[in-house]
């Protein structure tokens, strides 16, 4: 069984997600620390990540403002932050709706506003 493949080699990696079904997937690979957690209140140390990913998931949070912010308190200073969130309104489908989607991020509404506002960066 592989376990956390190149991502362990930089390093302690750490998997949270609200989603017991999500949990058993990345046991079932080998990710051998997962904890199960929103991302509105990550029971991680303040400053205590050197780098966060986050694919896909901030559309699916009823408050993005308040993960973003809780990104930015387990971040150490300096850290990195990766995210991706669906673009362009005009792409919202019914598969949306299925994955209880909350909006799409297009990038002259998301980025350049929410990220800045919960970092403390002027936009």
């Amino acid at each position: 069984m592989r376990r956390r493949g190149k991502l362990g080699q930089v390093g302690r990696v750490v998997g949270w997600t609200f989603s017991p079904l999500a949990l058993e997937a990345c046991a079932s690979r080998g990710l051998p620390e997962l904890l199960r957690a929103r991302a509105e209140a990550i029971p991680l140390a303040s400053g205590s990540v050197d780098a966060i990913v986050a694919t896909d998931i901030l559309e699916h949070l009823d408050d993005d403002l308040a993960a973003l912010s809780e990104f930015k308190r387990i971040l150490k200073p300096g850290g990195q932050v990766v995210l991706t969130v669906p673009a362009y309104q005009f792409l919202w489908s019914e598969h949306d709706v299925a994955l209880q989607h909350r909006g799409a991020m297009s990038p002259g509404k998301w980025p350049s506003w929410r990220g800045a506002q919960a970092f403390g960066r002027s936009g």
